[in-house]
């Protein structure tokens, strides 16, 4: 009889696929976490922009002399904030269309932008009631993939009351 080492055919197909079977379970995990490191790093964009803006906006109101309802142009809304300075007028506008939030700081007959960001949906929320007081709701994704239609709020207490 003769003595053969060796595979057949069989056991090799079925290694194959067992081959096949297992190198693509590896690459799908191996490229998901390139997606999940990918959407961590948009998230972690966001909030630094949403840190930044918050920053801002709050040492703004907090220095603010009063918050004004209307200047010139300019009306508190849910869309504006109109802040007095001692010098200046700071108005924050949020253009819905282009989905940019500008901060303009109009002192004597002169506008100058100051700061821009970019943001899905941005409410203020004025309540005359309690006038010291600016509550703001940003939504920086519109698509719902990183914050799943999650605003950040951020509540602001002007520490010179008018």
């Amino acid at each position: 009889m003769k003595n053969k080492t060796g595979f057949t055919l069989i056991e090799m197909l079925v290694y194959i696929a067992i081959l096949i079977i297992t190198l693509n379970f590896v690459f799908q995990i191996y490229y998901g976490s390139f997606g999940i490191i990918k959407r961590s790093n948009v998230y972690a964009e966001y909030l630094e922009d949403v840190q930044c803006f918050s920053d801002i906006f709050a040492s703004d109101v907090r220095n603010a002399s009063k918050i004004l309802p209307d200047f010139k142009d300019f009306k508190t809304s849910r869309d504006t904030l109109v802040l007095m300075n001692p010098d200046s007028v700071m108005v924050y506008k949020f253009y819905r269309e282009k989905k940019v939030i500008i901060k303009l700081n109009i002192c004597d007959e002169s506008i100058t932008r100051q700061g821009q960001w970019f943001f899905s949906n941005v409410r203020f929320v004025y309540d005359v009631s309690s006038p010291d007081v600016i509550r703001v709701y940003v939504l920086p994704d519109n698509d719902g993939k990183i914050f799943k239609n999650r605003e950040f709020f951020l509540c602001v207490r002007n520490r010179n009351e008018s």
